[in-house]
């Protein structure tokens, strides 16, 4: 009878460790999936509509889009040590995948923003050529997303206005949903988990090893400017979806990896935009108009990366 007794509360203790898991992990997944699916409609009905102000409309709903997939692959990457590898690995992959969706939109409106930057720059002192300059430049811009020169960007990822995009995606919301129980390590239900202190522990080491790539960064190395700029966007939306439970300290540090984001992100928007531009160049009719837009994106790189070098050389002390 006691050896019943035993098993009955070890399995009780399991089922309770199971639901913390799921419970914590799915919870954030479905509110998650819940925006997305109206986001997705959103975008449904306003790409192409012809309305006054649509493609600002657009760009918003597509950046919207792409932080939620952002924000479930930093989902699994904070559970990491709690998610079966195989499992994880391959949902991960689908979730860049159908990130990989909307990369050929955001790089076009990057694009055609950095052009408008310049543009607000140059102003009232420009010459008459450069007064131009961002009329031709936005016009080829266009012509080469008519073309599909930016859809190829998109890392063989299906177009999000297919059913292909359509198919995938309501897979992988069922995978990662209904399947939450198949998701974790079998050895986590056989132990007390206090989720709380996992949290806690996840978190401070995922400080650390932050950490310690600010202090070893190189800014020659755009490789690595890249892998702390992922990095901290992982860290930045898993820490966001639990602020309330790791206390102001982890408010305050988000505050910190947000500042590197956008830094950093503004670095990678840059080299890629001088990529686009270097394509253009090839026209000899506009390269002049390429050349000097080239000038302001190399100055933009320059003085983001100085200030990126100021945020990990003097971090803010976290205290309170």
């Amino acid at each position: 009878m006691k050896k019943r007794e035993k098993k009955d509360r070890k399995k009780t203790v399991q089922e309770k460790i199971k639901t913390n898991i799921t419970d914590d992990f799915g919870g954030i997944a479905h509110d998650i999936f819940m925006k997305q699916d109206q986001l997705l409609d959103l975008l449904d009905k306003i790409s192409g509509s012809g309305k006054k102000g649509e493609e600002s409309d657009v760009e918003e709903t597509v950046h919207e889009i792409r932080v939620n997939f952002r924000r479930l692959i930093s989902l699994f990457y904070f559970y990491k040590p709690l998610v079966r590898g195989k499992v994880s690995i391959g949902l991960q992959k689908d979730l860049k995948n159908a990130l990989g969706s909307f990369e050929s939109d955001r790089t076009f409106h990057i694009f055609n923003r950095a052009i408008t930057k310049y543009g607000e720059a140059i102003g009232n002192n420009a010459t008459p050529h450069e007064a131009e300059d961002t009329e031709v430049l936005l016009r080829e811009a266009v012509a080469m997303n008519e073309k599909g020169y930016f859809r190829n960007i998109g890392k063989k990822s299906p177009d999000p206005r297919t059913k292909e995009f359509a198919d995938r995606y309501c897979s992988l919301k069922e995978r990662i949903l209904k399947s939450e129980g198949e998701l974790f390590k079998r050895r986590v239900y056989g132990r007390s988990l206090d989720m709380t202190g996992f949290r806690q522990r996840r978190y401070q080491k995922l400080r650390e090893k932050f950490k310690g790539k600010e202090r070893e960064l190189d800014l020659e190395d755009m490789k690595a400017v890249h892998r702390l700029r992922i990095q901290g966007k992982n860290i930045y939306y898993a820490v966001k979806n639990l602020e309330q439970d790791l206390g102001e300290e982890a408010v305050n540090w988000t505050k910190h990896l947000k500042d590197i984001q956008d830094v950093a992100g503004r670095i990678h928007d840059a080299e890629v935009n001088l990529q686009i531009a270097g394509d253009i160049e090839k026209k000899q009719e506009i390269s002049e108009s390429v050349q000097r837009f080239n000038e302001y994106l190399l100055k933009e790189k320059e003085v983001k990366g100085m200030e990126l070098m100021r945020l990990v050389s003097s971090p803010k002390e976290i205290t309170q």
